[in-house]
C-alpha cells in the first residue's frame, strides 16, 4: 500500500537486489563441505515483488564449478525433496567436457544439498562408464555404476585392450590422470571375452594395469 493506505498496490512490498548474489554449497552437511567456495551459483541483480503472496522463488543465473563442468546458464529453484536451492540440468547430445577436458559426460546432472550428481555416461580415454549416480567432487569422481566398456584402441601410441563390465566401483582422479575400477558382482570380461578378471584395474594414459586374479 501507499503511505496514505487509501490505495492498494499488490506489487508491494518489493525486494530489489542491486548487486549480484552468490549461492555457495560449502556447508558441512553437503559432502562434508568439500566444495568450499569453489562451486557456486551466481545470480545477477534481481527484483522480487508481491512478497505478501507466496510464490516459489526462481533465480536465473550461472553455475560455476571451477572446471568440473563448463560455466552453465541455469535456473535455481528449491529442490522438492529437501528445499535446498538447486537444479536438474539436461546435457546437450554432444556432451560436456568435465574436469577441464580430461573426460566427457553425457545425459544429465543435478545440484542440491546432495552435491553435484550425474546420471549418464562418462568417457575417459577409450572407456565409457554408465551410472545413475556419479558423484562429482572438486578433485575426483566416484560412482558404483551398472556397466562399462573399454574399447580396444591406441591413444598417443599406447595400446588399450577391450573390456566389458557389469556392475563396477569407480574412483577417478582427473588431475593425476588416474582411474581405478573394481568389479563388484561379476568379473570383467577381457580380450574378446576369453579372460575373466577379478580385482582392480588402473586406467591411465600410460595404459591399463591391474591387481587381481
Amino acid at each position: 500500500m501507499n503511505k496514505s493506505a487509501k490505495k492498494s498496490y499488490p506489487e508491494y512490498p518489493i525486494f530489489k537486489s542491486k548487486k549480484g548474489s552468490f549461492v555457495y554449497y560449502d556447508k558441512p552437511y553437503i559432502l562434508n563441505g568439500i566444495y568450499a567456495k569453489q562451486v557456486y551459483f551466481e545470480v545477477p541483480p534481481f527484483t522480487i515483488d508481491s512478497l505478501t503472496v507466496f510464490t516459489e522463488p526462481v533465480f536465473d543465473g550461472t553455475f560455476k564449478s571451477n572446471g568440473i563442468f563448463p560455466d552453465i546458464k541455469e535456473r535455481l529453484r528449491p529442490n522438492q525433496e529437501d528445499l535446498s536451492l538447486g537444479f536438474d540440468h539436461k546435457i546437450p547430445k554432444d556432451g560436456y567436457k568435465v574436469y577441464n577436458g580430461k573426460g566427457k559426460f553425457y545425459k544429465s546432472f543435478s545440484l542440491s544439498n546432495k552435491g553435484i550428481r550425474g546420471d549418464g555416461d562418462l568417457e575417459y580415454l577409450t572407456g565409457k562408464y554408465k551410472s545413475n549416480d556419479f558423484v562429482f567432487y572438486p578433485d575426483s569422481l566416484h560412482s558404483v555404476g551398472s556397466s562399462a566398456e573399454i574399447k580396444e584402441g591406441e591413444i598417443n601410441k599406447v595400446q588399450f585392450p577391450d573390456l566389458i563390465s557389469g556392475e563396477y566401483d569407480l574412483y577417478w582422479l582427473p588431475k593425476n590422470d588416474s582411474m581405478m575400477v573394481t568389479n563388484v558382482s561379476q568379473p570383467f570380461k577381457m580380450y574378446n571375452k576369453t579372460v575373466d578378471w577379478n580385482g582392480k584395474l588402473f586406467v591411465t594414459p600410460a595404459g591399463l594395469k591391474g591387481e587381481g586374479t
